[in-house]
């Protein structure tokens, strides 16, 4: 039976909390992208140290990490980490986190590329003086409608905010590394497209989306430069809703030295359905764009005088929503409140459906007759004596 691991007290720093809900959030990363993104400061021999120390405590577990052909600096070394069953089971148990999902050995690389995405975000984030946050699978996949799940979704979700905490930039993450065909009607690519504009439609009901001013610009990761046209245009052909997209070729995007924000590799389709930008592999687009960002604001609904309905979360899915936030110094954000240590992460609360305002019930009018169904006649009174007056006149002529 697995038992939690015995750890002395106090060994447990806030940099190594922050550690556990990233790898969580992205389930595997290598020995570079920890140390870029938690030690970016120290050498890679303190940050290796400290990893063999959490490993000692079986919380990690270290994997050998596949070898690619792709030419780029995500796969620098041998070794790689994941949480291990009892890191698993502390961090939930005892730090009050949810442990995310368990990486499988197949999807080994593309879960690299998906953390070193996020590394690439924090990277930026630090640079500009800014903060990067990385949500997973888990946060993203409260579902508002349990008789209708979501049946794909997104590799994670980027939230860049300012030093004071504005946000900046909201990006979906989705690495396509699969071989089906973009042109077919049922592809996996075009329920990735319906699945998206479902999400936006339902957008005020997630906890985490409805919090965000703007609904998440898709980004999507690809091959060869062949299969991002082809993605392009099924992309134009499924799209129905106001989701802005941009693609760019792993390669390209993994190689180049500037911010990945700057980086001019981009394919961008606008929300707002207007001409593509950048569609020529020689005349590529940044991310920070001003003309593809210009519609990707939501508009909220008017308030309504009704009462609202509360929104129940399923119990198909009790995971709480965790975001990891480091700021811009070396320094790490405090990790939530711990749950009790006797029982799972609770259910995400359920948020109030926005944009819905009760009625004043002190301003209200009070009804002419005590009767509800007499008050319906005070309109009618001033009528009916004026017919009874007529009626009188009438009788007494004749």
């Amino acid at each position: 039976m697995l038992q939690l691991p015995v750890i002395p007290p106090n060994a447990i720093t806030t940099r190594d909390r922050a550690l556990f809900q990233w790898l969580a959030a992205v389930k595997l990363a290598s020995e570079s992208q920890l140390h870029r993104y938690f030690w970016p400061d120290s050498t890679i021999q303190a940050a290796r140290r400290r990893l063999r120390q959490l490993e000692k405590y079986s919380l990690l577990a270290r994997v050998t990490l596949p070898e690619k052909t792709l030419k780029a600096d995500y796969l620098p070394g041998s070794s790689g980490y994941r949480l291990s069953k009892a890191g698993r089971l502390w961090l939930r148990q005892v730090a009050g986190m949810h442990p995310g999902y368990e990486p499988k050995r197949l999807q080994y690389h593309h879960e690299l590329l998906v953390a070193e995405v996020s590394t690439r975000f924090f990277e930026m984030a630090r640079r500009r003086g800014w903060r990067a946050e990385w949500y997973g699978e888990a946060a993203i996949a409260y579902i508002p409608d349990p008789d209708n799940p979501p049946k794909l979704l997104p590799d994670g979700l980027s939230v860049i905010r300012d030093a004071g905490g504005k946000v900046l930039h909201t990006f979906f993450i989705e690495v396509d590394a699969s071989r089906e065909s973009h042109g077919k009607r049922r592809s996996q690519i075009g329920q990735k497209i319906t699945e998206y504009d479902r999400m936006f439609k339902q957008r005020l009901k997630q906890p985490l989306l409805s919090q965000l001013p703007r609904f998440p610009a898709v980004l999507f990761l690809t091959g060869a430069e062949k299969r991002l046209q082809n993605l392009a245009a099924a992309i134009q052909e499924y799209r129905r809703e106001p989701v802005g997209y941009a693609l760019t070729r792993l390669e390209t995007l993994l190689t180049a030295t500037t911010p990945i924000l700057e980086t001019r590799t981009w394919f961008l389709l606008p929300a707002d359905h207007s001409p593509p930008l950048g569609d020529s592999p020689l005349a590529r687009e940044p991310l920070i764009n001003a003309a593809w960002q210009t519609n990707m604001r939501i508009k909220r609904p008017k308030a309504q005088s009704v009462r609202p309905k509360p929104v129940v979360p399923p119990a198909a899915h009790p995971a709480t929503p965790l975001a990891l936030s480091v700021p811009a110094t070396q320094s790490v954000a405090q990790p939530p409140p711990a749950a009790p240590a006797s029982g799972p992460v609770s259910a995400p609360a359920a948020p109030p459906s926005p944009g819905v305002t009760l009625p004043d019930q002190s301003s209200q009018e009070l009804p002419l007759f005590p009767f509800g169904w007499l008050a319906k006649w005070r309109q009618w009174l001033p009528w009916l004596m004026f017919a009874m007056f007529l009626w009188g006149v009438l009788v007494g002529e004749s």
